[in-house]
């Protein structure tokens, strides 16, 4: 994993957009949804292209993970965040299984 010095996940968003990676996704049923159109995408079809690991300053037990993803078939590029620990979201589990 590749370190990095943001601060905040805004920064991540920032630095991603100009990277060209704008559409955000969420962890579904063993694959991930596209927020805007709600079009389904199995994970067969996701590309994981970077993991970014965010650390909060203000609470230690907390990092986030963004997910920088590229889909097969689509023109489409973009993102999904996560946490590690006890903030961590479950069906990430069911992504990597699928």
């Amino acid at each position: 994993m590749q370190r990095f010095n943001f601060n905040s996940l805004m920064e991540v968003f920032d630095w991603l957009e100009q990277k060209g990676y704008t559409e955000e996704f969420h962890i579904d049923n063993g694959g991930v949804r596209h927020s805007e159109s709600s079009r389904y995408f199995p994970a067969k079809a996701i590309n994981i292209i970077q993991t970014i690991k965010l650390e909060e300053t203000s609470d230690p037990d907390y990092t986030s993970l963004v997910f920088v993803v590229e889909i097969e078939g689509t023109d489409l590029k973009g993102f999904f965040v996560d946490a590690t620990g006890s903030y961590a979201d479950l069906k990430l589990s069911s992504l990597h299984k699928a």
